[in-house]
């Protein structure tokens, strides 16, 4: 039988305005999948009030540094337990 390689994932916070999350995202995925998933917790929770629907609005911010929305997990350096800044107008 093949061996089938296990997906890195890494589990960390993501701060908003309102408070913090915790996502857990694969190593390789990219930063605007890492959003999808923070506002399909926001919504779920029913604190999405106010939530843009274009992610052009949304800043994403990994120690002080703007990430683009195309770069990965791992290619940024977020690690297991790090805290992404989110702001949004």
């Amino acid at each position: 039988m093949p061996h089938i390689p296990a997906i890195a994932h890494t589990s960390f916070y993501v701060c908003f305005q309102e408070g913090e999350i915790k996502i857990r995202i694969g190593l390789h995925q990219q930063i605007c999948l890492l959003l999808q998933a923070f506002k399909r917790q926001l919504i779920a929770q029913g604190r999405d009030k106010g939530l843009p629907s274009n992610d052009s609005n949304f800043k994403v911010e990994f120690d002080g540094d703007r990430l683009d929305q195309q770069a990965t997990v791992e290619s940024v350096g977020i690690e297991e337990g790090d805290k992404v800044d989110v702001w949004w107008n």
